[in-house]
């Protein structure tokens, strides 16, 4: 658990003398760095991953054939779609033992295609080019040593896996936007890439079912419905009829500001809201189907990926003040920037949000509090270039963008225009460049590497 080592099984584990299971305990100046590496935030330098043994040197890379160095991408002229035609066969077949896996069986992990890729105890399992040599073709056939996969299972259909060789005889390449994305989710996107807004907001409500179930079984949600969202908790009809005024309220102020038809849904398929009114439900329910712990101090959280379009609202104290307002704000105007267009990063539509916030909710004090905070984080990052780094802090990221975007962004009409470029472009470096004449990594540079002469 990031952040919380009295909390994480792997130090209470280590610290027990449960593990190592050979009794050989770890020596304590190592444990002490296992620790303090929680404690400061579980974060890594390199590919997070990648193959710990190969990455420790301690240990030669696996033998067999070497993984690809980078995904390819698909070039249009492919007659088997990864996302579409490959994914949902993996994901489904091999879930359990190779995808989403605690142990990966063989050392195989297969809950995205950088990490299929990357192979397995025994190297690589696909060899782009050569589907009928490619270790992942062969197992599912039953050649070679070992068991046919999946293991325990009925064999994949033939016209599965020949679907799965031509795929990697065309180059293994990828079609979607983000490779490290689980297999999973991809199969999720494409699923319901075609859908309705109605079908979607059906298949959105399914899904929220679901992770309420994850979170807590047994216990049956309420569902209240409206136009642009659906509140999904077990309140007390009371609470639950306010949470839901206070909800449209905000949704309707922000589809002013960008000027938006109030009976056009702000997200396509709905946004699911999960309001839980005690801290340990929230923090139980991020564990569980976030699968971390909240930031300490926050009310609410988001997430978009095209399948799911969510927030989870703490529905306590803070929640009837400045502070809740500009969080249900800075929330759905996220997820509106990250559902219009194609390539739109987390701390953009973050930032985003936050600049939606400021210019809904102006004086009140939680916007005043925010502007002190966003100042002080962004005078803490070593360069603007922290901002675009994917492995900054989420939280920092936002505020350090905020800062610089809402500068950029002056007057009432700005945002306004900043929504229709992205619609209008469907992807993000294109609305970037159109809106303000240059790129990303112009507006957030890497700081200037200092020289002798030069500082």
């Amino acid at each position: 658990v990031a952040g919380d080592p009295v909390g994480s099984r792997l130090v209470q584990t280590m610290e027990t003398g449960e593990m190592p299971p050979n009794g050989n305990r770890v020596p304590d100046e190592e444990f002490a760095k296992i620790r303090a590496w929680v404690a400061a935030g579980a974060q890594t330098e390199t590919d997070e991953n990648a193959n710990l043994a190969t990455l420790s040197g301690d240990a030669a890379a696996p033998a067999g054939a070497p993984p690809m160095a980078e995904v390819a991408r698909a070039t249009g002229n492919e007659t088997v779609s990864f996302s579409r035609d490959i994914a949902p066969i993996l994901a489904e077949g091999c879930f359990g033992c190779h995808v989403e896996a605690d142990r990966p069986r063989g050392g195989l992990n297969m809950t995205s295609l950088v990490a299929l890729i990357r192979g397995g105890d025994r190297g690589g399992a696909i060899v782009p080019g050569k589907g009928a040599e490619s270790l992942l073709v062969m197992k599912l056939k039953g050649m070679g040593d070992g068991q046919r996969m999946p293991q325990g299972a009925p064999p994949l259909a033939d016209e599965l896996i020949a679907k799965i060789e031509k795929w990697i005889d065309e180059g293994a390449t990828f079609d979607a936007e983000d490779p490290a994305l689980s297999l999973r989710t991809l199969a999720a996107i494409s699923k319901t890439s075609g859908m309705s807004n109605e079908e979607l907001a059906r298949h959105r409500e399914e899904l929220a079912v679901q992770k309420w179930e994850l979170a807590f079984p047994g216990l049956q949600p309420t569902i209240e419905t409206k136009p642009d969202f659906q509140v999904v908790g077990s309140l007390p009809e009371p609470v639950r009829n306010r949470v839901v005024s206070r909800v449209e309220a905000i949704v309707g102020q922000l589809k002013q500001q960008l000027q938006l038809d109030e009976n056009e849904p702000l997200v396509s398929g709905t946004v699911i809201v999960y309001a839980l009114e005690k801290q340990y439900d929230f923090n139980e329910f991020s564990r569980m189907v976030v699968g971390r712990p909240p930031a300490a101090g926050t009310v609410s959280f988001w997430n978009y990926d095209q399948v799911d379009a969510s927030i989870a609202l703490l529905v306590g104290e803070q929640f009837d003040g400045d502070v809740g307002d500009l969080a249900l704000a800075h929330d759905f105007a996220a997820i509106h920037f990250a559902s219009i267009a194609r390539g739109v990063p987390r701390w953009f539509a973050d930032a985003i949000g936050y600049v939606a916030g400021d210019r809904m909710l102006s004086k009140t004090q939680a916007v005043k509090n925010l502007r002190v905070a966003a100042s002080a984080t962004a005078g803490k990052l070593a360069g603007l270039d922290e901002i675009r780094n994917p492995r900054t802090n989420e939280a920092v990221a936002g505020l350090g963008g905020y800062v610089v975007f809402s500068r950029m962004l002056e007057g009432s009409s700005s945002l306004v225009r900043l929504r229709d470029t992205l619609a209008s472009t469907g992807n993000f470096d294109e609305a970037i460049q159109k809106m303000f004449g240059t790129t990303v990594e112009k507006i957030l540079p890497e700081k200037p590497k200092p020289n002798g002469r030069n500082r």
